[in-house]
């Protein structure tokens, strides 16, 4: 996997800059190495797109993969809910 972590690292980064990768990280005292991203996206088949040029997706590291529509009623993104109070 460290081979490979260079390049998606990078690739991160550069989805970062681009505003689709909102937040990541790895998850912690989990028994396999895993974690979550942020992503926003206009679609699911736009996520699916992103994940699917990621160099550990690439090279066969990802296992796993759950993909949860979210909407962020409070805290840093509540800017972007789709809830709206009345």
């Amino acid at each position: 996997m460290n081979k490979y972590l260079l390049a998606h690292v990078a690739y991160l980064e550069n989805l970062l800059k681009e505003g689709t990768l909102r937040a990541s990280g790895p998850f912690i005292g989990t028994p396999h190495k895993s974690a979550m991203l942020i992503l926003s996206a206009a679609s699911r088949k736009d996520v699916l797109d992103v994940i699917a040029k990621d160099p550990f997706q690439i090279q066969g590291l990802v296992t796993e993969t759950t993909m949860t529509e979210w909407d962020p009623v409070f805290g840093t993104y509540q800017s972007e809910t789709t809830h709206k109070s009345n």
